[in-house]
C-alpha cells in the first residue's frame, strides 16, 4: 500500500497545468481569435468541443469531460461517476486511478465538497497529465459549471473537423 501523498505532492502538478493552461489560452486567442464573442458547442456523446468564431471558420476539437461544479452545494462532481461514453471520461478515470494509488482524495472521491476554484485545480492537474491542449470552463446555467480538457489542433489551417487524441503518458495509464 502506498503512504498518503501529501497536497505538497499536488502543488507542483497544479502550478505547471496552470501553466499549461495559460499557454493553450493564448494560443487560443492569437492563432484562433477566441474571445468573448466566441462560443463553444460540447457533443459529449463524440467527445468534441466546437469552437464557433464570427468571423472565422469553426474549431473542432477532441474533448475530454472532468466533472461538473453546482455553486449552490459547492460540490464538484467526477464524469467517471455519469453513465458517459469512454471516449469523453476517459481521463476522469484514469485519474481517479492515479488519486486512489496515490491516496489524493482531491483525485479519488466521487464527489467533493469544495470552493468554487477547486475544480480549475483538478483541470490544471488534468491537463497536464494528459499533455491536453488546455482547460476550459463552460457555465451550463447560473448554478452549474463543466471542466472541459480540449485537445490541441496542429494548425490554424487544419480542416474543420480535427481528429487527434490525448496524449496520455504510460506512467498515468498504468
Amino acid at each position: 500500500m502506498l503512504p498518503s501523498a501529501s497536497a505538497a505532492h499536488l502543488d507542483p502538478l497544479i502550478r505547471h497545468g496552470y501553466a499549461r493552461i495559460r499557454r493553450g489560452n493564448q494560443l487560443l486567442s492569437s492563432r484562433w481569435g477566441h474571445d468573448a464573442e466566441s462560443t463553444c458547442h460540447v457533443d459529449l456523446e463524440r467527445a468534441t468541443a466546437t469552437l464557433r468564431y464570427p468571423t472565422r471558420r469553426d474549431l473542432t476539437v477532441p474533448v475530454q469531460y472532468l466533472g461538473t461544479y453546482t455553486r449552490s452545494d459547492a460540490i464538484f462532481t467526477w464524469a467517471w461517476t455519469e453513465d458517459l461514453p469512454e471516449e469523453v471520461s476517459r481521463v476522469s478515470r484514469i485519474m481517479r486511478r492515479y488519486g486512489t494509488r496515490r491516496r489524493l482524495s482531491l483525485l479519488s472521491e466521487p464527489q467533493r465538497h469544495c470552493r468554487q476554484d477547486e475544480p480549475w485545480n483538478i483541470t490544471a492537474i488534468g491537463t497536464l497529465l494528459s499533455q491536453a491542449w488546455t482547460g476550459f470552463e463552460l457555465q451550463d446555467s447560473p448554478n452549474e459549471y463543466r471542466y472541459l480538457l480540449l485537445g490541441r489542433p496542429e494548425a490554424p489551417d487544419t480542416p474543420k473537423r480535427i481528429v487527434l487524441g490525448f496524449q496520455m503518458p504510460t506512467t498515468m495509464a498504468a
